[in-house]
């Protein structure tokens, strides 16, 4: 009998878990896209010296994946 209320235990935190993981897709992703638009708008603005850097290379490469 105890180990029944611990099962049911275990079973409503992981749904608690579960719900607060799909409540927070939403903001993540709103986040996500701020994000992404943020790094466009650095990335038109720089000059051609940052342009040749590694860093500028890795910042159009997330900006072509995550279109």
């Amino acid at each position: 009998m105890v180990a029944n209320e611990g099962d049911e235990y275990d079973i409503r935190k992981q749904r608690e878990v579960l719900q607060e993981t799909l409540d927070m897709i939403p903001d993540v992703e709103r986040r996500r896209r701020a994000a992404r638009e943020d790094l466009a708008n650095i990335v038109t603005k720089v000059s051609a010296e940052v342009k040749a850097t590694k860093e500028y290379e890795e910042a159009t490469q997330v900006l072509e994946n995550t279109e």
